[in-house]
């Protein structure tokens, strides 16, 4: 076999090392979102809203808002299974994949977004 396969023990040792982190961001997304549901959804103010100065925090704050429970779900699911194989690389490429997809995402909609809100990362 080549050098470059990862072996299913590998994979498993891999998981099972960042694991923890990928379970605490999603937590951390859960807790704002039980935040902002016990908040009146008052947090989603800190959307994107594209081409207001005002909505330029949005770019940070918007991925980790959610607009109901089976979104939140949606994206936890995908962010653990999608995390997973970012993990494989290691937590350095998965910290920078993760900043640029924000950042570049968050102000490609800031830029040519709908004038509405906009919330989440998916």
């Amino acid at each position: 076999m080549q050098d470059t396969l990862i072996s299913i023990q590998d994979l498993l040792s891999q998981f099972i090392k960042n694991a923890p982190l990928l379970f605490i961001l999603t937590g951390i997304a859960w807790g704002i979102h039980l935040l902002n549901t016990v908040l009146g959804r008052r947090l989603c103010l800190l959307g994107i809203l594209p081409r207001r100065w005002f909505g330029l925090p949005g770019i940070v704050c918007s991925p980790w808002l959610h607009g109901n429970w089976g979104h939140l779900i949606m994206n936890s699911f995908m962010f653990l299974i999608l995390g997973s194989f970012m993990m494989i690389h290691g937590r350095p490429c998965f910290i920078i994949a993760s900043i640029t997809i924000i950042l570049l995402s968050g102000l490609l909609v800031w830029l040519f977004g709908r004038s509405s809100l906009h919330i989440g990362a998916s």
